[in-house]
C-alpha cells in the first residue's frame, strides 16, 4: 500500500490551522502521515500545530527558521518516510541540548533543478536538530537542500497543503484509490474558492485550465503528451492542486525555487512533463481560501519585511516599487526554470517544444507588464536583464502590445471557461483595448473551441455582433 503523505508549510496562520489539520486528520486513513513544517512563526500556529501532533502519531511537526514557503515545502519533501534525514530524525534520542551556530556550516555540494543530480545527507546534522518530543523536533537549519538532497521513494504519494486551506469531499480518499494503480504518476483535481470575511469577490472560483482541458478531450487518464499539449499555452500554476509520486521529482531532483513568488508556476510545468501518467478528476477536492493578507495578493509594506525584499528595497522610492520589481525578477526566474527543463528534457522534434515556448512567452509577457526594458537599464539590482537576454537569444521574444493584450486575455478567459457569462464579463472589463485585437484573441483556435463549446449561441453569432454585446 502507498503512504499518502500531506505536507503543510506553516507561517503565522493561527486562525485557520485547526480547520486545515482537522481536514485532514477526520478521513482516519492508515495510511496517512501529516508533515507541518513551521516556518518561524511568531503566533500561536506552533503551539496548535504541536497539540495536534501529541494526540496524532501520524502527525510531524518540524519548527524551522524562516525562509519562505518554498524553503518550507522543500523541507517536508526532505523527511518524506524512506528519505535518510528522516531515518535520521527517527532514530534521534528525545532530549534537550543547545544547537551549534550554522555560521560554519558548509552546504552539501549537490543542486535540485538539474540533469544527473547527485543525492546527498550531510555528515554534520545532530548537532542542529533536536528531537523535543517523538514526532516534535526543532533546527536552526533554514534551508533544508543545504543539508539534504533526498531521492525520494516511490511508495510516497504528496500532497501539498497550504494552511490556510483545507480538504473536502473526502480528498484523501480519493487520493488513496487513484494511486492505487501503480503506474500512476499524477492526480489533478478541482479546488473551490473560499472568500475571506473581508474580501468580497474574486474573478475566479475554479480551476479554468481543468474547465478549458474538459472542453477539449473527454478523457480523464491522459499521458502527459496529452495534458501539456491540450492546456499548455500560458500559465500553469500547479502545487496543491493534486497529488504525485514522490519519485516522479528524481530525475530532475525538483524542488520549489527560494525567495521568488509565484514558485508553483515553474514546478507545475516541469512536474507534469515529468509525469507519464495522470489522471484528471474534475470533483474539488480542496477549498482554496483567498485573504487579504495572503503572500502574493499584499502589496502593503508589511511589519516583517522578507529578506529577500529587504535586499533590495533602498534601491526603490518606494515599498510598492520594489514589490512590483521583485515580482517581475520572480517571473524571469520562473521562465529560466522552465527553458532550462525543457531543453534537457523535451526533444526538439517534440511538437511540446512549442508548448513550452508559449508557455514562457507567456510569463515574460506578465513580467513586461511591471517593468520595461529602459527602465530596467536604469535600475535593476538583481540582474533582470542578464536574464533576459539569455532567454530573448534563445527564444526569440520581443514583447509588444498586442503580445500583451493577448497573453492578458487569454489568462482571463481561461481562468473563466466554465460558463458564458463569465467570460463575456471578463473581456467587457478589458478597458481601452481595441476590437482589433479582441478580434484576434476570439481567432485562437483553442480560445474559439472553448467559446463554442461553453457558449453555443456563438457558432451562430458573427463576431461584430458578439463584439457589440461585450465592448
Amino acid at each position: 500500500m502507498i503512504k499518502l503523505c500531506v505536507i503543510i508549510p506553516v507561517f503565522n496562520v493561527e486562525r485557520y490551522l485547526q480547520e486545515c489539520l482537522e481536514s485532514c486528520l477526520n478521513e482516519d486513513l492508515a495510511n496517512l502521515e501529516v508533515i507541518v513544517i513551521d516556518d518561524g512563526s511568531s503566533d500561536k500556529s506552533l503551539e496548535i500545530a504541536k497539540e495536534y501532533a501529541r494526540k496524532h502519531k501520524n502527525l510531524l511537526v518540524i519548527n524551522k527558521p524562516n525562509a519562505g514557503l518554498s524553503s518550507a515545502r522543500n523541507a517536508g519533501l526532505e523527511v518524506l518516510s524512506g528519505t535518510p534525514l528522516r531515518a535520521f530524525l527517527d532514530s534521534m534520542p528525545i532530549e534537550s541540548k543547545t544547537l551549534k551556530s550554522t555560521l560554519d556550516l558548509t552546504p552539501i555540494d549537490s543542486k535540485a533543478n538539474t540533469t544527473n543530480p547527485s543525492f546527498k545527507l550531510h555528515k554534520d546534522l545532530n548537532k542542529h536538530f533536536q528531537r523535543l518530543e517523538e514526532n516534535i523536533y526543532q533546527t536552526n537549519i533554514a534551508n533544508f537542500n543545504d543539508i539534504s538532497l533526498a531521492k525520494l521513494p516511490s511508495d510516497v504519494v504528496v500532497h501539498f497543503l497550504d494552511s490556510d486551506d483545507y480538504f473536502i469531499n473526502d480528498a484523501l480518499k480519493a487520493t488513496s484509490l487513484a494511486f492505487s494503480d501503480t503506474s500512476l504518476d499524477l492526480m489533478w483535481h478541482d479546488f473551490s474558492v473560499v472568500l475571506d470575511d473581508d474580501i468580497k469577490d474574486v474573478s475566479w472560483h475554479n480551476s479554468g485550465e481543468l474547465a478549458l482541458l474538459k472542453t477539449l478531450t473527454s478523457k480523464i487518464s491522459l499521458s502527459s503528451a496529452e495534458v501539456l499539449g491540450y492546456i499548455l499555452h500560458g500559465w500553469l500554476w500547479w502545487s496543491w492542486g493534486g497529488a504525485f509520486r514522490a519519485s516522479v521529482l528524481n530525475p530532475y531532483a525538483l524542488r520549489f525555487s527560494h525567495s521568488i513568488e509565484f514558485e508553483d508556476n515553474d514546478f507545475g510545468p516541469i512536474v507534469f512533463g515529468l509525469s507519464k501518467k495522470i489522471l484528471i478528476d474534475y470533483n474539488p477536492f480542496l477549498a482554496y481560501r483567498i485573504r487579504n493578507s495572503s503572500i502574493t495578493r499584499s502589496y502593503t509594506r508589511p511589519k516583517v519585511i522578507p529578506q529577500y525584499l529587504a535586499a533590495i528595497e533602498s534601491n526603490f522610492e518606494t515599498y510598492t516599487q520594489a514589490k512590483v520589481y521583485y515580482r517581475a525578477y520572480s517571473f524571469f526566474v520562473l521562465c529560466l526554470n522552465i527553458y532550462n527543463f525543457q531543453d534537457a528534457f523535451i526533444d526538439e522534434s517534440s511538437p511540446l517544444k512549442e508548448n513550452y515556448k508559449q508557455c514562457m512567452h507567456a510569463i515574460l509577457l506578465s513580467a513586461f507588464e511591471l517593468v520595461t526594458i529602459q527602465g530596467l537599464k536604469k535600475n535593476d539590482p538583481l540582474d533582470i536583464l542578464k536574464i533576459y537576454n539569455f532567454l530573448n537569444d534563445k527564444l526569440n521574444f520581443t514583447p509588444s502590445m498586442s503580445q500583451s493584450f493577448n497573453s492578458s486575455i487569454k489568462r482571463k478567459i481561461m481562468s473563466r471557461s466554465k460558463n458564458a457569462s463569465a467570460v463575456i464579463e471578463s473581456l467587457a472589463q478589458i478597458k481601452n483595448l481595441t476590437k482589433k485585437y479582441v478580434v484576434d484573441m476570439i481567432k485562437v483556435p483553442l480560445i474559439n473551441k472553448a467559446l463554442k463549446t461553453i457558449f453555443p449561441g456563438f457558432i451562430r453569432r458573427p463576431i461584430k455582433a458578439f463584439l457589440k454585446k461585450i465592448l
